[in-house]
Formats: C-alpha cells, structure tokens, sequence
C-alpha cells in the first residue's frame, strides 16, 4: 500500500465518523432544544457537555485530516482529480456523495445550534428582567 492510499483510507475512514458525529449531534441539538422549552437546567447542562465532546472529537477529526491532506483548502474535493483513474468512478461518485452529506449535515447542526442559543438567549434576557426588573420600571421623577 502506498502512502497516497493509507492517506487516502484514512481520510475516508476520518469522513465515515464524521458523519456519525454529526447524525449524534443533529439527534442532541434536537433534545437541547426540547430541554431548553422545559427550561430542565441539569438536563440542558448534561447535554451541553456532551455536544462539547462531539464537538472537540469533530474538530479533531478535522485537524487530523487537513494534516494528512496537508492543509491545503479544497484538498478533500481535490484528493482525486490529481491521478485520473487511481479510484473507480463508483466510489469517487459515493465518496463524493458522503462528503455532500457531511455539509449538508454541518449546515444543520449550524442552524439547530443558531435556533437553541437563540432561544437560550431569549430565556435568560427574560429571566433578567424577571429577577432584577427593568432599569426604567422604577425610575423616579
């Protein structure tokens, strides 16, 4: 085996958890969210923990495969199209497929994670007002 196909075996191994990490994410943005609208705080911070871990054991995935690609951005789409017929069309086209759904699933959690800080957010503004009033409530004239 050449290190161009160990690099390559380990960029594709590196892909197929990636998306399992992202499916588990996706699944406990979801519950995050579900849990904030309980305002259920000990469930809100287990959860944080845990998307902290996938999310660390994403972003090592990543450094990890930039260093096998050598950092170059685009290298992933590109690993292919340096050595024409060194990868059957089929899984080109199914890797390809793979790495289409890994954005797409990184576009969603983005956007789970935007809705639920936003909620989040919201709560503890209202919280705030709830607990310490509002400054121009009692204003004296």
């Amino acid at each position: 085996m050449t290190i161009r196909q160990a690099a390559l075996r380990q960029v594709i191994a590196g892909l197929a958890t990636d998306l399992e990490t992202c499916r588990k994410l996706q699944i406990m943005l979801e519950q995050q969210f579900t849990v904030a609208q309980k305002l259920d705080a000990a469930a809100l911070k287990c959860l944080g923990e845990a998307i902290g871990v996938e999310l660390e054991r994403l972003e090592a995935n990543h450094r990890e495969r930039n260093s096998v690609l050598g950092g170059m951005p685009g290298a992933f789409k590109r690993l292919f199209a340096t050595r024409p017929g060194s990868v059957q069309p089929a899984a080109q086209a199914a890797l390809a497929a793979r790495y289409a759904e890994l954005e797409a699933l990184v576009v969603r959690c983005k956007a789970l994670a935007a809705r639920n800080s936003t909620l989040l957010a919201t709560q503890f503004e209202t919280m705030q007002r709830l607990l310490h009033g509002e400054k121009h409530t009692y204003v004296p004239y």
